[in-house]
């Protein structure tokens, strides 16, 4: 995947803009249906099937296969350590930064009742999150 640079300077956020931003070719008969079907697709197959389907889509998408999920522990602190210092230190200032600004937003729970319809309000942090990057290179099960 190549990724093009485009220069929006002087540009205003209407209609110049819009005309000189890329779009993708999409089928179905409404625009965007057909991304939007994948991609309930895509998640169908991974809540039915789990760690199986994100292995069968890694290599259909990505074209490598892939044994483990996760990436060992040992792996992470190569890659860690092969980090230039000024890198890994500006990286870490963004790291801390970012979850500084995040523990501002964590709130106790909230009820909302009108009508005799109740509304929760929860926030909850998670352990984990996936992220899949389309266009992405995982890494390959030899490296």
């Amino acid at each position: 995947m190549v990724l093009t640079r485009l220069d929006l300077r002087g540009l205003s956020t209407g209609d110049d803009l819009a005309a000189r931003l890329p779009r993708p070719e999409i089928g179905g008969d409404q625009p965007g249906d057909r991304p939007v079907e994948v991609v309930r697709e895509v998640l169908a197959e991974v809540r039915k099937r789990g760690d199986a389907a994100v292995r069968e889509y890694t290599e259909r998408f990505d074209r490598v296969a892939v044994e483990d999920l996760r990436v060992p522990p040992s792996e992470i602190a190569a890659a860690l350590d092969a980090l230039p210092a000024p890198l890994r230190t500006a990286l870490e200032a963004a790291r801390d930064a970012i979850e500084a600004h995040h523990c501002t937003q964590l709130r106790p729970e909230s009820t909302h009742e009108r009508d005799g319809v109740v509304i929760r309000e929860l926030w909850r942090p998670v352990a984990r999150a996936g992220c899949y990057v389309p266009g992405g290179r995982a890494r390959s099960a030899a490296s």
